[in-house]
């Protein structure tokens, strides 16, 4: 719910991020941030300890970008100085 809350107010300036997690409500959380403009971000589930959340996120959308665990803050800086 939190996801579509805040999609619903910051619409295409919202990055999403679905991390390690054993259910899916991040990804469809995910997927309506990706459907109203926002940016898409997921863990590699190779790099999860819990791959569940981000293979359901990966399966039920196309996310912009599929980042390693240990790239994810210096990936995300990299976004926010641009």
């Amino acid at each position: 719910m939190t996801f579509r809350s805040a999609s619903d107010v910051y619409g295409p300036g919202l990055i999403g991020l679905v991390l390690s997690g054993g259910n899916a409500d991040g990804a469809d959380g995910l997927a309506y941030i990706r459907e109203r403009g926002g940016l898409a971000i997921v863990q590699d589930p190779l790099t999860a300890d819990v791959p569940y959340m981000p293979q359901q996120a990966i399966s039920r959308m196309q996310p912009d970008f599929i980042v390693p665990a240990d790239e994810l803050l210096f990936f995300i800086r990299g976004l926010l100085h641009k």
